[in-house]
């Protein structure tokens, strides 16, 4: 039997939610929302000014988070 086909989001990318989409990247496909567009730019750069995600972290898995800085709810409407 195949394992399910997740997709989870994460809403806020900062202290909580950024640890939390790396961990869960690991195994499921991940949607994260930020409102905060140079946060998004940073963490694309591989770049945590929060320093709970190593660079060696986000290297590994910030090509599988489709991060979003657009409107939270029109944007989990799309992605459900």
């Amino acid at each position: 039997m195949s394992e399910p086909n997740f997709k989870i989001g994460v809403i806020g990318l900062g202290y909580v939610g950024l640890p939390l989409a790396t961990l869960l990247a690991e195994k499921f496909a991940v949607v994260g929302f930020d409102l905060n567009t140079q946060r998004v730019t940073q963490i694309n750069a591989f770049s945590d000014p929060t320093f709970e995600v190593s660079i060696e972290s986000l290297k590994g898995v910030v090509k599988k988070i489709t991060m979003s800085t657009t409107d939270c709810t029109a944007r989990m409407i799309q992605v459900a």
